[in-house]
C-alpha cells in the first residue's frame, strides 16, 4: 500500500504530456510577439539613423548651396539657362532635374530642382540585378546630375562612405539659395521615377511608409527597406543679407585701339570680370578687370574712380592695329593673343567639347561679378 501511494504521489508531482505541449505553445506565443516587437524597434532604429543622416546631408548641401549663390555661380547658370545655352542634358548637369511635384514645391515660390545619386554598387545588392534593365539601368543614367551634386556635396564637405556609398535625392530652389528636402538610403536606390512619385510623397508624413518604403525602382519590387527624410519644415533657415549690384555698362571703342570701356556704379568691394565668347566656336574666356589681391592685366587700365576694387571706369584693350602682335605695353595687344591665355591673361572656361580659341569677328561681350548678383546688362557686339 504504502509503494502504491509513494507512486501516485510521484506521478501528481510530474507534467502530463498535455501540459508540457500547452507550456511550449505558450512560450512559443509569447516569443514570437517578442519578436515581432524587436523587428519594429531595429526598423524604427534604423529609419531614425537614415532620418538623421538625411539632415546632415541637407545641412551640408546648404552651406555649399549658400557659398556658390554668394559667389555668384548659381546666378550665372540661371541666367544661361533662361538665355536657352544648355541642353537639355547640360541643364540636368549644371542645375539639377526639373520638378513640378515635391512635399513642398506647392507651399513654396520658386522653382526646384531634383540631384539624384546612386552608388556605383548599392550595398547588398547584386551586381546581376543592379544591372537589369526593370532597374531602368540605374548605374548608366541615374547620375546625370553629377555636377550640380559635385558643388553642393563635394569631397570632405561629409563623411564619405554617406556621400559616395548611398543613394540620395537633394531638392533645393536656385533662386532662393535653400534646400527644400532629402532623402537618404544605405539600402535603396532612388531612381527618376521616384521623383514626385505617390510612394514618395506619401512617405514624407509617414515614418512607417519610411521604414518599410517600395519605391519606383523594380530592383527592389519584392523588398520592404529603411529610408531617410529630411525637410526645410524642420530647420529655421535665416535669411542671409543679399547684397545688391547696379549693371555695370559696356561699350565698345572702335579706333586705331578697339576697346572696351566699362562704367561700374558699385561702391562696394567686389570682383568684376569681363566674358568673351565666341559665337561660333562657342568659346568662353573672361578677364578679370579687378581681381582680389592681385594685380590686374597689362590690357586693363582704370582710368577714374577711387583705388581699389569699387566703382570706377575701366578700358580693356582687345585689338590694337597700331602696334606688331605680340603682348606687353611695348608691341601692344592683338585679338588672337587670347588664344595665348599663359601670356594675355585670358582664363578659359572649359566645355565638353574642349574648345579653347576663338575665331576672328565672332565674339561677344559681358560683363560679370563675382558675388551676389541680381541682373548684369549683355553686349553683343562682333570684332
Amino acid at each position: 500500500m504504502e509503494q502504491k501511494r509513494q507512486n501516485k504521489q510521484k506521478r501528481r508531482a510530474a507534467f502530463t504530456l498535455a501540459e508540457f505541449l500547452t507550456v511550449i505553445a505558450i512560450v512559443g506565443i509569447l516569443a514570437s510577439l517578442s519578436f515581432v516587437a524587436v523587428i519594429h524597434y531595429q526598423r524604427k532604429l534604423r529609419r531614425l539613423e537614415m532620418d538623421q543622416t538625411a539632415k546632415e546631408i541637407f545641412l551640408a548641401a546648404q552651406n555649399h548651396l549658400t557659398l556658390e549663390v554668394s559667389s555668384g555661380t548659381i546666378p550665372r547658370l540661371l541666367h544661361m539657362e533662361a538665355q536657352g545655352e544648355f541642353s537639355d542634358d547640360q541643364k540636368q548637369a549644371k542645375l539639377g532635374i526639373s520638378v513640378d511635384n515635391t512635399v513642398l514645391a506647392e507651399e513654396k515660390e520658386g522653382n526646384i530642382y531634383g540631384v539624384l545619386y546612386v552608388p556605383e554598387k548599392q550595398a547588398g545588392q547584386p551586381e546581376s540585378e543592379q544591372e537589369e534593365s526593370g532597374g531602368e539601368m540605374a548605374l548608366a543614367s541615374a547620375n546625370v546630375t553629377e555636377e550640380i551634386r559635385q558643388r553642393l556635396l563635394p569631397f570632405g564637405s561629409i563623411d564619405e562612405t554617406v556621400r559616395g556609398d548611398g543613394s540620395y535625392l537633394i531638392f533645393y530652389d536656385p533662386e532662393a539659395g535653400l534646400v527644400r528636402e532629402v532623402w537618404y538610403s544605405d539600402r535603396y536606390q532612388f531612381v527618376q521615377t521616384d521623383i514626385g512619385s505617390e510612394a514618395l510623397l506619401a512617405a514624407a508624413s509617414d515614418a512607417g511608409k519610411r521604414e518599410r518604403f517600395t519605391g519606383a525602382n523594380s530592383n527592389y519590387k519584392d523588398q520592404k527597406l529603411p529610408i531617410g527624410y529630411y525637410a526645410s519644415g524642420n530647420l529655421e533657415v535665416p535669411e542671409l543679407p543679399v547684397e545688391e549690384f547696379e549693371a555695370p555698362t559696356v561699350k565698345l571703342v572702335n579706333d586705331d585701339i578697339l576697346y572696351a570701356k566699362i562704367e561700374d556704379p558699385n561702391k562696394n568691394e567686389h570682383s568684376l570680370s569681363l566674358f568673351v565668347k565666341g559665337e561660333k566656336s562657342g568659346t568662353t574666356g573672361y578677364i578679370e578687370i579687378n581681381p582680389p589681391e592681385t594685380s590686374r592685366s597689362a590690357r586693363v587700365a582704370k582710368v577714374s574712380g577711387a583705388s581699389g576694387n569699387s566703382d570706377g571706369t575701366y578700358q580693356v584693350i582687345l585689338d590694337d592695329i597700331a602696334a606688331p602682335a605680340g603682348t606687353g605695353t611695348s608691341t601692344g595687344f592683338k585679338f588672337m593673343d587670347f588664344n595665348q591665355p599663359a601670356q594675355t591673361d585670358m582664363i578659359f572656361q572649359q566645355d565638353e567639347r574642349g574648345f579653347a580659341s576663338f575665331i576672328p569677328g565672332e565674339i561677344s561681350l559681358c560683363t560679370r561679378r563675382f558675388s551676389t548678383m541680381k541682373r548684369f546688362r549683355r553686349l553683343k557686339r562682333a570684332i
